[in-house]
């Protein structure tokens, strides 16, 4: 009976993977990073005023700042989740679950973004894009945005076709930088709401058992 017993403990210390609570945590992620989506949607179509044209970079810094926000808060809460639900008490189990967290959130979004199922999502966005095609927005977005219809324009000189060559280069050396830094503190973020989260249970229990 005591060998038996031993040997429980001991396939339980080995298996220290709650997948329960990563899924928890990544499905709370993916709550927020929406809800924060459609928080960002409203306050920039808010924002916009249709009688000024509005600023190209002003526009991206603003999205770009939300992004990132809304990314963090996502991860750190889904990571917290999946550390505060997954009942173990070593020092770096909250840590590693909450980066576990954010690999499965990752692969998830990527799945959901190619493959059909993504546009079961969509319809929250399908209204503001129908909307950014209506004249009245066309004349608040400055000219010139569309690099790929300017360049597969007729009339267009091969200096002109340089320059939009050289601004696609610079749009996509951005946007690499900016997914790895967004990906970089996203994994900080997993990491500490991992701990945070395990820690906070590590403080309930001994609050109770006291």
């Amino acid at each position: 009976m005591e060998a038996q017993t031993g040997r429980t403990m001991f396939l339980n210390a080995m298996s220290r993977v709650s997948w329960g609570a990563i899924w928890a945590g990544v499905f709370v992620a993916m709550f927020f990073q929406l809800m924060l989506g459609l928080l960002g949607l409203a306050i920039g179509l808010t924002a916009v005023d249709i009688t000024q044209r509005a600023s190209t970079t002003g526009i991206g810094i603003g999205a770009g700042v939300w992004l990132l926000l809304s990314t963090l808060i996502s991860v750190f809460v889904g990571a917290f989740t999946a550390g505060r639900l997954a009942g173990l008490s070593a020092k770096y189990d909250g840590l590693l679950h909450g980066v576990v967290t954010l690999a499965f959130l990752v692969i998830l979004s990527l799945f959901l973004g190619t493959s059909g199922l993504s546009s079961a999502l969509s319809g929250a966005f399908s209204i503001a894009l129908n909307a950014s095609r209506t004249p009245q927005v066309q004349q608040v977005l400055p000219s010139g945005t569309n690099i790929q219809q300017q360049a597969t324009s007729q009339n267009i000189t091969p200096a002109e076709r340089q320059r939009l060559a050289e601004q696609a280069r610079d749009v996509a050396t951005r946007t690499a930088w900016w997914t790895f830094v967004t990906s970089f503190l996203s994994l900080i973020a997993s990491m500490l709401g991992g701990y945070l989260g395990m820690q906070s249970r590590v403080k309930q229990i001994i609050r109770e058992t006291a």
